[in-house]
C-alpha cells in the first residue's frame, strides 16, 4: 500500500459520510 493510498482512504471516508449525511 502506498503513503497516497492511505490519505485517498481517510478522504474518500470522509467525503462518502458527508455525500450520507447530506
Amino acid at each position: 500500500m502506498k503513503r497516497t493510498d492511505t490519505g485517498g482512504l481517510r478522504l474518500l471516508r470522509l467525503y462518502w459520510q458527508k455525500k450520507c449525511i447530506h
